[in-house]
């Protein structure tokens, strides 16, 4: 069923190589364009009364929502805390407060002529609803409920929100009348919440909700961006209509036809989604999309990156699909990975084709190191972090002749070579990528990205384990809250080159003789947690086991695991649970000083075996979906792991309060001895 649903979406909507130029329609100006600086600062005032625990002034922040629509940020994501954030404080109301403070708000007063209306780009990853106590809330299972407008997370709407609380009290009939009225003196944005309520109004015929919808489809006149907001509203609720369904796929085509003239737009990844969760809900109602569009090809694993800022794309995970050998980046944040599930060494290699259409790029990554290649340069980069190197480059056909270029890496257990049709680009050392060798697929950008003929040849070893942080460089690591990594791209081979972004400053996280070390803070702030997390490229995956020894000295230095963004805070007196969150960003409430304590899911002695002045040892081993946590041989911890697609592997400081030593850290798991033949031949294969 899933391999029938992802042919599905790329036969039959998602447009191949022959498919119209990038330079087609796209959203014009709109009618009113508010300032990025305005946003910014509506988006901290919400949070700000949110933090205080006032909806009401939260409200307040955004009576000239109307107003805020800035040409680089259409879809406001840069409100998405903001728009998260209120989402929760008012999920944890009753329906009928609900309902009464959003009516309030939204409708036109003696001030305000328009119908307000706040819709953005939200969050999608939370954390588990015990955290619920750190902010003073009983936890419930909608503590820190995530926006959605029918089975689209990611997207929040103020007046799908009202529809719904009105739907649950019994007033939407008198909503629709009302708003019949509105729209009938033409108040700005009330054709657009009648048509949201005739569809969640079960009393509405599709037939008039299709005529209502295929205005949509080719509007007349100039058609702004304010407008291709409620577009994708619109088609957010209304596919729940199977009925619905043809005309939500003609709205979505059209939001889907982007001009990358002037760059990247944060909302691309989101429409790519919306466009392919419409495709499957018309054509396979009983398909759940998230099952079909997260699934990646059975030796492959996502790899999202790790970043901590609090705004979010409508789409944090990557979506990869695949068809006839071919795969396909869908959409997602910007840099994604696909990486493949065993690490391997010895001599082989990976041959295959690939092709960027539109505003983006397509390479491959082994050793913490990804390449790229376009008819103007090769460039290697450290992944998932801003230093990279570049060579001009004169093999790669031009974008526009939609060709497939040949990628490969060559593996010799001595050399690593990474070869753009056939041409060395880059060449380096087997033990300099030892630290990680995991050969994986690399796609940036918002453009269409795919990969075909994928193969592996050769003598690969699957290695027992991996110590995958005895690099100076600490290939394969990031570093998350602004903080920097070394540089590992140091030169490229003889030849032209241009340099590319150094590190401003020495980097805070940086290997010495194979011990991770992060400092204190010069001047630390003693009534506040500054935030500091090393993250590793590769998530952690069932059946696998991961070691290390951290140096602890009462009040100088000590580290924390973590797992996506759940840190094991280890100290003396017992384990808590602290989230990772953005700071000032944060849309959940939670501070930065979070953390809470899980008495079912503490083991071992109520005193962790903490050795003072010493070196301890940790392991952490995932298993069934839980996580067992040891220290110095001692079980301290066993849970569940709520968020299935973030379960990279970290470590945590406050960087107040402690600086980091940590050395041998080993990776293993119940890997194969060797790949079989089948396997090296038919990598894309999904079972």
């Amino acid at each position: 069923m899933r391999v029938m649903m992802q042919k599905l979406i790329l036969t039959l909507a998602l447009t191949f190589l022959v498919s119209v130029s990038a330079s087609a329609q796209q959203p014009a100006t709109p009618a009113v364009v508010g300032d990025a600086t305005s946003v910014d600062s509506v988006n901290n005032a919400v949070l700000q009364q949110l933090r205080e625990d006032d909806i009401l002034k939260a409200l307040d922040a955004l009576q000239m929502i109307n107003n805020l629509h800035p040409i680089d940020d259409p879809f406001l994501a840069r409100l998405s805390a903001a728009s998260g954030g209120l989402h929760r404080a008012l999920a944890q109301l009753g329906t009928d407060e609900q309902y009464e403070l959003l009516h309030k708000w939204s409708m036109p007063t003696a001030t305000g002529k328009d119908l307000r209306v706040l819709a953005s780009l939200v969050p999608e990853v939370a954390p588990p609803m015990e955290f619920a106590r750190a902010i003073g809330q009983r936890p419930k299972k909608n503590s820190f409920a995530i926006a959605a407008v029918g089975e689209m997370p990611g997207l929040s709407c103020s007046a799908w929100a009202m529809i719904v609380a009105a739907d649950d009290a019994g007033n939407l009939r008198q909503l629709v009348t009302e708003l019949e009225g509105l729209t009938a003196k033409k108040v700005n944005n009330a054709d657009f919440v009648l048509t949201l309520a005739k569809i969640r109004d079960s009393r509405t015929s599709d037939a008039e909700l299709i005529t209502r919808l295929t205005a949509r489809v080719a509007p007349e006149g100039e058609d702004t961006q304010v407008t291709a907001l409620n577009d994708a509203v619109l088609v957010a609720a209304a596919m729940q209509r199977t009925a619905l369904g043809p005309v939500c796929e003609q709205i979505a085509e059209r939001l889907n036809q982007f001009d990358f003239s002037k760059g990247t737009s944060p909302h691309v990844s989101f429409l790519r989604r919306l466009r392919a969760t419409v495709i499957l809900k018309t054509r396979s109602p009983e398909t759940n999309p998230t099952t079909v569009l997260y699934e990646t090809p059975a030796l492959w694993i996502a790899a999202d990156d790790q970043k901590h800022n609090g705004f979010s794309t409508g789409s944090d995970q990557a979506i990869w699909l695949t068809h006839e050998e071919h795969i396909k980046r869908l959409s997602g944040p910007g840099d994604d990975l696909l990486l493949f599930k065993y690490p391997l060494t010895g001599t082989f290699e990976l041959k295959g084709e690939a092709t960027a259409l539109d505003h983006g790029g397509a390479g491959m990554t082994y050793g913490g190191l990804g390449f790229d290649a376009n008819p103007e340069r090769f460039v290697v980069k450290d992944v998932q972090r801003s230093y990279f190197e570049s060579r001009v480059w004169p093999f790669v056909a031009p974008k526009e002749l939609r060709m497939f270029n040949r990628v490969n890496i060559r593996s010799n257990a001595e050399k690593i070579s990474f070869l753009s049709n056939l041409h060395p680009g880059w060449n380096g050392t087997a033990a300099s990528c030892s630290s990680s060798p995991w050969l994986g697929l690399r796609a940036f950008g918002d453009g269409r990205v795919y990969f075909r003929n994928l193969e592996i040849v050769g003598e690969p070893v699957i290695p027992r384990e991996v110590r995958i942080a005895d690099s100076n460089d600490l290939r394969g690591w990031m570093a998350a809250y602004g903080e920097t990594v070394p540089k590992a791209v140091q030169q490229f081979m003889p030849g032209p080159a241009i340099s590319g972004r150094a590190a401003a400053e020495a980097p805070g996280w940086h290997g010495v003789d194979g011990v991770i070390h992060d400092r204190m803070a010069a001047v630390p702030e003693t009534d506040k947690v500054v935030q500091s997390h090393l993250v590793y490229m590769r998530p952690l995956l069932d059946g696998e086991t991961v070691s290390y020894e951290f140096f602890h000295e009462d009040g100088r230095t000590t580290v924390h695991p973590a797992l996506g963004r759940l840190v094991f805070l280890m100290e003396t007196g017992g384990i808590r649970m602290h989230w990772l969150t953005d700071n000032e960003n944060e849309w959940t409430g939670l501070g930065a000083d979070n953390a809470v304590v899980e008495p079912l899911n503490r083991r071992g002695p109520r005193s962790l075996p903490l050795k003072n002045a010493d070196w301890n040892l940790v392991t952490m081993k995932l298993t069934g979906g839980k996580v067992s946590l040891s220290l110095n041989g001692e079980e301290i911890c066993d849970r569940s792991v709520e968020d299935i697609s973030n379960r990279h592997i970290g470590f945590y400081h406050d960087r107040n309060t402690s600086a980091v030593q940590v050395r041998n850290v080993v990776l293993s798991g119940d890997w194969p001895e060797k790949l079989s033949a089948e396997q090296l031949q038919k990598l894309v294969a999904v079972d």
